[in-house]
C-alpha cells in the first residue's frame, strides 16, 4: 500500500515495484480477506518465511522446490536487507490493511441541476 503511494508520488525512486495482494485504497472488496488469504495468511509456518511459497509459488512439487530455491537466493544478500517482519510489525501491518479497505463517504456531493432553462 504504501509502495503504491510512492510510486504514484515519487516515480523517480523506484525502479522496479512486484506487487501482491493488494488493491485500490477503498475499493470493493479491499474491507476484507478473500478465503484464499484467510488460509493464506492465518496459516502457522516453519520456518515463517516459507509463508512466501504459498502467496507466490503454485502448490505443485516443481514450483515449490523452484520457491525453497527463491528463498535460499534471497538469504544470500546480507548488506542493504529489511528487517525481517515479526510480531510486533504484523499487527501493524493488519491494522493498515484494515484502514486501507475501508470505502470512505465522498467528501461532496453534487446535485442534479433542475432541466429548466432557467435554473442555476
Amino acid at each position: 500500500m504504501v509502495a503504491q503511494e510512492i510510486a504514484l508520488q515519487a516515480p523517480d525512486l523506484v525502479r522496479k515495484l512486484i506487487l501482491v495482494g493488494t488493491g485500490p485504497r477503498g475499493g470493493e472488496g479491499m474491507a476484507s480477506m478473500t478465503q484464499v488469504a484467510k488460509r493464506i495468511f492465518g496459516a502457522p509456518y516453519d520456518p515463517p518465511e516459507h509463508l512466501w511459497l504459498a502467496v507466490l509459488f503454485s502448490p505443485s512439487e516443481a514450483a515449490q522446490a523452484a520457491g525453497k530455491e527463491f528463498l535460499k537466493r534471497k538469504q544470500l544478500r546480507q548488506k542493504g536487507r529489511d528487517p525481517e517482519v515479526n510480531d510486533k510489525v504484523s499487527s501493524a501491518q493488519v491494522e493498515a490493511m484494515d484502514k486501507w479497505g475501508v470505502q470512505k463517504r465522498a467528501r461532496m456531493t453534487i446535485s442534479r441541476r433542475s432541466s429548466s432553462p432557467h435554473s442555476w
